[in-house]
């Protein structure tokens, strides 16, 4: 039988799948927008340019074509972000769907290895087919849909004044109108993308949290069998120093979370109480200190840098203080990497 640990790493492959997915729509659509944009906009900076005239902020200003084609690109990221929050609410039910299913797989994970002895009463308390009330899924719903919304509405401008800002600015140097137009919309390009790294981090963060959020409702009808809930990392040499400090740490079924950084990947695992109100086992939970101390000092240092490594091995730097709490308008707070202290003890 797989270890709960072993079951939730097959829960994250197929949760990763659903995002992945995802984001090879926003991508796609990105980079058709895109190749369709920039043919006009090279056409009107080369024409703009053909006279030996100076690519000037005034100019740009003054250009009605330029100011055109411009308009056209707002209009395309406007319905690149309106495209992109159908494609992230589209797929919260199956977010959900998988969340609720990770409870219920987590729980019987642990209840299958338990001693099959006479009065213990956990597994049948254990009701693989119930589930939380409907009223709580679409409340998860409403929720997110909401929080991508707000955080999707302001992308379209923010992308546009970049490019604006780098048309501006960026006047690349070339051997004729058309070359120097060509090498300004590739730098152009770089913060069209601005906007897409922004729908990819928004779709990845909200479509886990939701994930997470319907694994919490999922306890809800189990709660006679469950102690709490613990975090767990994907432990790997690319685990953030952030994430390695919490894993393993154990909250009650009434605090949500896990509340990791955005695009995290770490995830809520639920606790079967020990027999006769014992603590639960939590003895198949890989230990953070042995995964950190079997990777190479190279790795040591990529996660903590060259000063925390050092800070760490003098003792002034220890893994409960690699993680703080920051605080964002308009969203959750989070657990981030802390930094290391200003100096390692001498």
């Amino acid at each position: 039988m797989p270890t709960p640990y072993e079951v939730e790493q097959q829960l994250a492959a197929e949760l990763d799948g659903l995002t992945t997915a995802q984001e090879q729509i926003l991508i796609a659509a990105w980079a058709a927008a895109w190749s369709e944009i920039s043919g006009d906009l090279t056409d009107t900076l080369a024409d703009l340019m053909d006279d030996g005239t100076e690519i000037t902020a005034g100019l740009i200003v003054r250009s009605q074509r330029l100011a055109t084609v411009l308009a056209g690109i707002v209009d395309r990221l406007e319905d690149l972000t309106e495209a992109a929050g159908v494609t992230m609410t589209r797929d919260l039910a199956a977010a959900l769907d998988l969340g609720v299913d990770a409870t219920g797989r987590l729980i019987a994970a642990q209840l299958d290895d338990l001693p099959n002895d006479e009065g213990d009463d956990r597994a049948e308390l254990f009701d693989r087919t119930a589930r939380p009330v409907p009223a709580a899924l679409e409340a998860i719903i409403e929720r997110t849909t909401q929080q991508i919304t707000s955080e999707l509405l302001p992308v379209a401008d923010d992308t546009y004044a970049i490019i604006q800002r780098e048309l501006v600015r960026g006047i690349a140097v070339g051997t004729g109108p058309r070359d120097t137009a060509q090498l300004m919309v590739e730098r152009a390009e770089d913060h069209f993308n601005f906007g897409l790294n922004r729908a990819l981090t928004i779709a990845r963060t909200e479509t886990l949290d939701a994930y997470r959020a319907a694994a919490q409702a999922a306890e809800e009808p189990h709660t006679e069998v469950l102690a709490g809930w613990a975090w767990l990392a994907h432990l790997g040499p690319r685990t953030c120093r952030s994430c390695l400090s919490m894993h393993g740490q154990v909250f009650d079924l009434d605090v949500t979370g896990p509340k990791d950084h955005q695009q995290g990947r770490c995830s809520r695992c639920p606790l079967v109480r020990g027999r006769d109100g014992a603590d639960p086992d939590t003895s198949w939970i890989p230990d953070a200190d042995d995964h950190f101390a079997s990777l190479t000092p190279e790795q040591q240092t990529s996660l903590l840098g060259i000063k925390g490594r050092a800070a760490w091995q003098a003792g002034d730097f220890p893994r409960e203080a690699w993680t703080k709490t920051r605080r964002t308008d308009g969203w959750r707070d989070s657990q981030v990497p802390a930094p290391a202290p200003a100096r390692a003890a001498d």
